[in-house]
């Protein structure tokens, strides 16, 4: 069963999706009117020097892009990660995106990065999924703050194990009011999905909540303190702190 419902209303009006898509298709047509026929980059090494990128696989084209943005060569990584998108590759849309939000190589352009994350969100990347649910819920990147978009977004990251977006969706549960969102077991079930995966936050959280009871059951300090000391181990500082102040208790009343 989903952890999110999908909003009743279409999320945008259907001339706008429009004009979105034909502005994103004549941009990318444009970008590669004028790219150059390039040499293989290591670390893949091939045998002879392609015409054009459509002439490689998808998938190999994608893969060369990742490898030199891993190594921070930005501009080298631009013209693979164009091809493999244009063909399609929701992971290259979504790097593209990131790296035209961030200005990597390339001028920064919030609008090309929002519509390159969009249609990689929409191909069904977690990762452009969590960042477009980041956007709704802060109101960043152009976006109006929407948090039942937010929670739409994240609900499809966390379908596909984002641990960021398990703790992020949780936390609009728990923190919406009462009547418009406000979900405790909700909640609960995200956090311990992310916490049960190392994510520091979601320990750090739980431990609060058992501590204060103020999740979906009652306070239970034996409880508070297992989830703080694993949230403790990775260095958090709120759950070290808590955590002593909980042994010191535990100490005073012996």
């Amino acid at each position: 069963m989903n952890d999110t419902a999908r909003p009743k209303t279409r999320l945008l009006p259907r001339w706008p999706w429009l004009t979105a898509g034909l502005a994103l298709v004549l941009a990318l047509t444009a970008y590669f009117a004028y790219l150059p026929s390039p040499t293989p980059a290591e670390p893949v090494a091939v045998e002879t020097t392609p015409v054009s990128y459509a002439a490689w696989p998808r998938d190999s084209v994608a893969a060369v892009g990742k490898a030199l943005l891993t190594q921070k060569k930005y501009a080298r990584a631009l013209p693979y990660l164009w091809s493999a998108a244009w063909r399609g590759h929701a992971a290259s849309q979504y790097r593209l995106g990131r790296m035209h939000q961030l200005g990597l190589g390339v001028k920064s352009d919030e609008r090309l990065a929002r519509a390159l994350t969009r249609v990689a969100a929409e191909g069904g990347n977690a990762s452009a999924q969590y960042y477009l649910g980041r956007h709704y819920q802060e109101g960043t990147a152009g976006v109006a703050r929407d948090l039942t978009r937010a929670r739409w977004w994240y609900g499809l990251a966390a379908e596909q194990g984002l641990i960021d977006a398990q703790y992020e969706l949780g936390e609009l549960y728990r923190l919406a009011p009462a009547g418009k969102g406000r979900n405790p077991e909700r909640s609960m079930r995200l956090l311990q999905r992310a916490a049960s995966q190392g994510h520091a936050g979601a320990q750090y959280r739980i431990g609060r909540l058992y501590q204060t009871g103020r999740g979906a059951g009652p306070a239970d300090a034996g409880e508070a303190a297992y989830w703080y000391g694993l949230a403790a181990r990775q260095g958090h500082d709120s759950a070290q702190y808590h955590l002593r102040h909980l042994e010191k208790r535990a100490e005073a009343t012996r």
